[in-house]
């Protein structure tokens, strides 16, 4: 199924975000650049996914497919925070703030994010398509074409 695929795909380009950031973080001095870009793609594809992301579980959850939406809007959230800390430590010019954002924030954002994939994959993975209504995953199919 497309829809599911690409969600795979994204999770897999979120994760090497996750990395180049923490090269960039383990790096003396920091590549500013560097992490600029680096945050300004992952945020870009980030907000993307997220959409997307909640679009599929709106779809599956109509085919009384047991999505934990709350949980993942809280932690949507939590992940957020993280980032908008960093982004506004960047946007200060601050070397101490962003280093200090780093340790804080990238550590938990980097953390909570492969937590956060790593739940969302159980559950997406095992999709048993047997067990959606016929017009679930028709509007599944729909969505993935888009």
């Amino acid at each position: 199924m497309q829809a599911i695929e690409k969600i795979k795909k994204e999770h897999e380009q979120i994760e090497q975000y996750l990395k180049e950031i923490e090269v960039i973080m383990k790096t003396n001095p920091i590549n500013y650049p560097n992490l600029i870009h680096t945050c300004k793609e992952y945020k870009s594809l980030w907000d993307f996914h997220e959409e997307k992301e909640m679009k599929i579980f709106k779809i599956l959850s109509e085919s009384d497919f047991s999505i934990p939406i709350q949980k993942i809007d809280f932690e949507h959230g939590e992940l957020k925070k993280h980032h908008e800390a960093i982004t506004s430590a960047i946007n200060s010019g601050s070397e101490y703030k962003i280093k200090e954002a780093l340790e804080d924030d990238g550590k938990k954002l980097i953390e909570k994010l492969r937590e956060h994939i790593s739940f969302e994959d159980e559950f997406i993975y095992t999709v048993g398509l047997d067990l959606l209504k016929p017009e679930t995953i028709k509007k599944l199919e729909e969505f993935g074409q888009e």
